[in-house]
């Protein structure tokens, strides 16, 4: 895939699977919607959900 494809693909609204650990190591994977825009990708989540729980403990 050549850059400009890539940068397509993830130019618009798209899902993917945001996998990460807990305190113990077991992982957590969930669908999240992201927008990919000025070379980073933001994924939105309430503050108290597994994911970013997991997040802050790394």
């Amino acid at each position: 895939m050549e850059q400009e494809e890539r940068q397509g693909f993830v130019d618009r609204p798209l899902t993917a699977v945001f996998a990460t650990v807990d305190r113990h190591g077991r992982p957590h994977a969930v669908p999240v919607w992201y927008l990919y825009r000025d070379g980073v990708f933001e994924v939105f989540t309430d503050r108290k959900s597994q994911k970013a729980s997991n997040v802050r403990a790394t």
